[in-house]
C-alpha cells in the first residue's frame, strides 16, 4: 500500500491512502487502478504479477527522480567535480579532449569513492594499461578507490548517480540498523523492605 501511495494512488473516491493494517475497499480501488494503468488483469489483488509490477513502477519513478552527480544540487557533486578535474588532467596529458566518457568516467570513480569512505578525491590515475582507474585521497593513511576503466565509460553518469542513491540508500539502511541503543538505566530499588 505505501508503494501504491508514492506512485501517487488514491482511493476510488481521490483520498489519499493511509496505512491503516487493512485491505480494504480504499485499498482495493488503487490495487485495481494501478491494474489498469498497467494493462494487468483487474482483480483488485496484489498477487506475484501486481506485486512485480509494483516494484518495478517504484524503481523506475526512483531512478527517474535521481540527481545526476553532475547536478550542482547533488550532494556529492563537490566530489564528481573532483574526479572529473582528474580525468580532465589525465586526458589532457595523453592528449584526449574531454567528453561523455570523461564525464562517465568520473561519475563512476565518485561512486566508488564514496563507497569506499573517501571523502574527496586528491588525484585520479590510470593503471599501466589503463584498465583501471584509480581515485585517490591523501593524508595520514592515504584512501583508494578504482573501477574497470572500460565499464566505467560505457555506464553513463546517469546509471551512476542511479547507483549512488541506491549505495546511499543502503548505507543509510545499516546505519540506522547499527546506531547503538541507549543502555536503559537502573531503577533506584526502595530501601528497607
Amino acid at each position: 500500500m505505501t508503494k501504491l501511495k508514492e506512485l501517487g494512488y488514491h482511493d476510488a473516491d481521490g483520498n489519499s491512502l493511509e496505512a491503516d493494517g487493512s485491505f480494504g475497499p480504499h485499498t482495493r480501488a488503487a490495487v485495481e487502478a494501478f491494474q489498469r494503468d498497467h494493462q494487468l488483469i483487474v482483480d483488485g489483488e496484489v498477487g506475484p504479477r501486481t506485486l512485480h509490477a509494483l516494484e518495478q513502477a517504484v524503481q523506475q519513478k526512483s531512478h527517474d527522480e535521481t540527481v545526476r552527480l553532475d547536478d550542482l544540487r547533488h550532494p556529492d557533486h563537490a566530489l564528481y567535480q573532483q574526479a572529473l578535474t582528474g580525468v580532465q588532467h589525465i586526458d589532457a596529458t595523453i592528449g584526449r579532449r574531454p567528453d561523455t566518457r570523461s564525464e562517465n568516467l568520473a561519475a563512476a570513480l565518485a561512486v566508488a569513492a564514496r563507497e569506499q569512505g573517501l571523502q574527496r578525491i586528491d588525484q585520479v590515475m590510470l593503471s599501466e594499461n589503463g584498465t583501471r582507474a584509480f581515485a585517490l585521497e591523501y593524508g595520514s593513511f592515504a584512501r583508494m578507490a578504482h573501477v574497470q576503466t572500460a565499464e566505467a565509460v560505457r555506464t553513463s553518469a546517469s546509471e551512476s548517480s542511479v547507483m549512488w542513491a541506491e549505495a546511499n540508500h543502503r548505507d543509510m539502511c545499516h546505519t540506522t540498523v547499527a546506531q547503538p541503543m541507549p543502555v536503559p538505566q537502573p531503577v533506584p530499588q526502595a530501601m528497607g523492605r
